[in-house]
Formats: C-alpha cells, sequence, structure tokens
C-alpha cells in the first residue's frame, strides 16, 4: 500500500494518516488475511476479464483500492500523474466532490493528462479508531472464474479443501 501510496500522491500527510488508520484497524482485528486473499481474488478475476463487486465497508477502504480489490478511492478529490509521481488534493475541483467529474489537466512536469480520481467519503471504513470493527464485506464473483480463484488460492496460501467450499472458507481459514 505505501508504495502504490508514493507513487500516487505527492503530498501524503493526510493520505497518510488515512491509510495509518486503516492499517491500526486491520491490525487490531486481525484481518490481514481478509486483504491478501481478495487481493488474490481481484487479481485472478482481472486477468481473465470478469468484474468483481465488493460490498459493504471495505469498499471504500483505501487500502483496498491501493491493493486493487475495489476502485473507489475513498480520498479527497485530486489529481495525480503516475509518471512524474505528482499530484494535487482539493477539497473541491470545480465545485465537483468527485474527482471523476473534474476537468481534464495537464501535469505541470511532463504535461501528459493527469488521472482525476477521489471520491471525497468523510469517513474511515470502519468507523472510528476507538472502536475498531472488523471488515463487513461481501464479494460477488462470476461461477465461471472460480476454478481459476481456488487455483490461485491454493498455490498462495494452501486452502483448498476437496469438500469445502474455497470461497466461503478461506478468509476464516486464512488466519
Amino acid at each position: 500500500c505505501c508504495k502504490r501510496l508514493g507513487k500516487l500522491f505527492a503530498e501524503t500527510d493526510l493520505v497518510g494518516d488515512w491509510l495509518g488508520a486503516e492499517i491500526y484497524n486491520v491490525q487490531v482485528t486481525e484481518t490481514t488475511h481478509h486483504f491478501l486473499i481478495l487481493k488474490e481474488i481481484a487479481e485472478v478475476s482481472r486477468e481473465n476479464g470478469y468484474p468483481m463487486l465488493v460490498e459493504g465497508n471495505l469498499s471504500s477502504s483505501l487500502i483496498a483500492y491501493l491493493l486493487g480489490i475495489t476502485n473507489v478511492n475513498p480520498l479527497k478529490a485530486h489529481y495525480y500523474c503516475e509518471n512524474e509521481e505528482c499530484s494535487e488534493i482539493y477539497e473541491t475541483i470545480n465545485d465537483n466532490a468527485f474527482g471523476i467529474d473534474a476537468e481534464d489537466k495537464l501535469c505541470p512536469k511532463c504535461k501528459r493528462k493527469m488521472t482525476k480520481d477521489g471520491y471525497s467519503l468523510k469517513f474511515i471504513a470502519w468507523g472510528p479508531l476507538r472502536e475498531p470493527k472488523v471488515p463487513d464485506f461481501s464479494i460477488e464473483i462470476a461461477p465461471e472464474i472460480r476454478p481459476f480463484i481456488e487455483d490461485r488460492l491454493n498455490q498462495r496460501f494452501a486452502l483448498v479443501k476437496s469438500d469445502e467450499d474455497v470461497l466461503t472458507c478461506a478468509l476464516f481459514e486464512a488466519k
């Protein structure tokens, strides 16, 4: 997460604070394995051309965004340029709460079109730090992709058991 964060955001104080709060929640709730497994599922789905729908508070998680589990970036509306590792974060961009609705802008360094991002969510996925909660989520996966996901999870985590549904039990067995 920190590696991708540095590529996307040159000014990382606010972003780093948000990520730090989420990492704290992941550590306290001992749910690192959830994210590692979901990252693999998302990668396999994308590699094979299948969409994956994530619902629940995980869908607004910065960690889930940085790992590629979800496309929802909860941070403030912003532009970034991966070529030059520069970014500009705003409360709103031209009265747009969502960065994706902003006007096009060129990178001041390389003059290429910057990426518009950010949904300006006002909350951290699991609520206040004083009361960390286990991530609440559900995922929808096309049935055709399940064998590929089972193979990947078995390779990475040795989780497949012939008499159990790996996608149901994997998140609980990974600990």
